[in-house]
């Protein structure tokens, strides 16, 4: 039974855990579905740093009134009306300048394209990390499987057991309630036979007393025949002697009935002393049965000490397991919060990323808002300018997703190490409870052998 109770809670625990393990599947696969977003993602991030690459490093367009003031050349570029001409002849030196800050942005542009490369490392080694913990879960889930398959064909036997326990329970019974009634009988034969004994005994002893009477009456029949044939002295002395017999027989009667009220406490005694044998054999039948029962307790005991020895040492390499267990667990949650910490710090690179980006941006829609229509090129690179805005804004959006599966990945690292917890202190229950069933059941072993010295020392008496 206790092992019945046992694999009961071992069922109970491993389903529990085969919940915890569903829980973590369907999770794992939430983390796959987002893995595959982030890789499309990474894709479509590859795909626009390559194209940036390769676009042609285009210059912004020239602030030229500010730019050049800061020169004193403010009047190279005072434009005529209509064609775009210079009023100068000074293109060289506009030129110049122009050259320089196309280099500028050129460089720009690669420090960007750079940081779109990094990021996209980034990625790809979270995407790994993802990979392996998947492969790790997957690992489990099947262990988990495994044990379960193992467990059902156990809880098989055990239900077998139980079948054959029972069967053996209920001829156990019988058996003892013929053996009591076999007992009984056997007491109530014994008992009878006491009885008629006595009762023989008795009838014998009252047909002696009854003969010896009858013998004393036939001797005073004969005295009285002999009398009438003597003569009157013979009858005087005769008289005398029958008044004196007669005296003698009074003090007789009165012995008798003295021994009668003897006889009578004799035989109440006799039949109290029998009873008492009785109850003393009955006692001692008891006795022998109950040292009989306290043996095959005793072997049962030892074989319930056998098999909790058993299911202790099975319950140390469980608890070792589960130790060895909560051991990876920890590692795993010092990983997980060792990645999650990594991608906080991601996050916050990729929230200044971010921000620059925006700020870029709005420099950008600034520079191409006073670029107005100059220029012909200027118009052609403000459409370039706007289509790189949408990239990244593009970006941004990226950048934004990243965040909320950020959060998503530390929420579900927090669940993790909830059910890490709950499982240790699930575990340490389990030793404590164990510990206390071993008190409990090394108490009830000395009860029974104390019980046991105690009926030996009985019948030993």
């Amino acid at each position: 039974r206790v092992q019945i109770a046992q694999l009961r809670e071992q069922l109970s625990e491993l389903t529990a855990l085969k919940d915890e393990e569903d829980s973590e599947v369907s999770t794992q696969k939430k983390r796959n579905t987002e893995l595959e977003q982030t890789l499309l993602r990474v894709s479509a991030v590859r795909q626009s740093a390559q194209s940036a690459a390769d676009l042609p490093k285009i210059p912004p367009v020239l602030d030229s009134v500010a730019h050049v003031a800061d020169r004193g050349h403010a009047d190279f570029f005072r434009l005529l009306e209509g064609d775009g001409r210079l009023v100068r002849d000074d293109n060289d030196e506009a030129e110049e300048y122009a050259r320089k800050f196309i280099q500028t942005r050129a460089a720009s542009q690669s420090a960007d394209i750079q940081r779109l490369q990094r990021l996209l490392k980034n990625e790809t080694s979270t995407a790994d990390n993802l990979k392996m913990e998947l492969a790790k879960a997957l690992a489990r889930v099947n262990m988990s499987n495994t044990l379960l398959q193992k467990f059902a064909s156990s809880s098989a036997e055990v239900q077998q057991k139980k079948a054959i326990v029972a069967n053996l329970t209920l001829l156990n019974e019988r058996l003892r309630r013929r053996v009591a009634d076999l007992e009984a009988a056997q007491r109530d034969a014994v008992h009878d036979k006491d009885v008629n004994e006595r009762e023989l005994q008795l009838e014998k002893t009252y047909a002696d007393e009854k003969r010896k009477e009858v013998r004393v009456t036939q001797q005073e029949v004969q005295r009285a025949k002999h009398l009438a044939n003597m003569s009157v002295t013979e009858l005087r002395s005769e008289l005398t002697t029958m008044a004196k017999t007669q005296h003698e027989i009074k003090h007789l009667k009165a012995e008798l009935l003295a021994r009668d009220g003897a006889l009578a406490s004799e035989r109440s005694a006799a039949v109290r002393w029998m009873h008492d044998l009785s109850v003393v054999k009955t006692r001692s039948a008891a006795l022998v049965h109950e040292a009989q029962v306290l043996r095959r307790l005793m072997r049962r005991s030892a074989e319930r000490e056998k098999h909790m020895r058993e299911a202790w040492k099975q319950d140390e390499r469980r608890f070792h397991v589960d130790c060895v267990n909560v051991t990876t667990n920890s590692e795993q949650r010092r990983r997980s919060q060792a990645t999650i910490s990594r991608l906080r710090k991601e996050g916050a690179s990729l929230r200044q990323q971010v921000a620059d980006a925006d700020h870029v941006r709005k420099q950008l829609e600034a520079m191409v808002r006073e670029a107005g229509t100059e220029l012909v090129e200027a118009r052609t690179q403000t459409t370039r300018l706007l289509n790189s805005t949408t990239g990244l804004k593009a970006q941004v959006t990226s950048g934004r997703n990243f965040q909320q599966r950020l959060k998503l990945v530390a929420e579900t690292a927090e669940k993790i190490r909830r059910n890490e917890s709950s499982r240790l202190v699930l575990a340490e229950r389990q030793v404590t409870d164990l510990r206390a069933h071993e008190k409990e059941y090394t108490k009830e072993i000395q009860h029974l052998k104390d019980a046991l010295a105690t009926s030996l020392q009985l019948t030993q008496a």
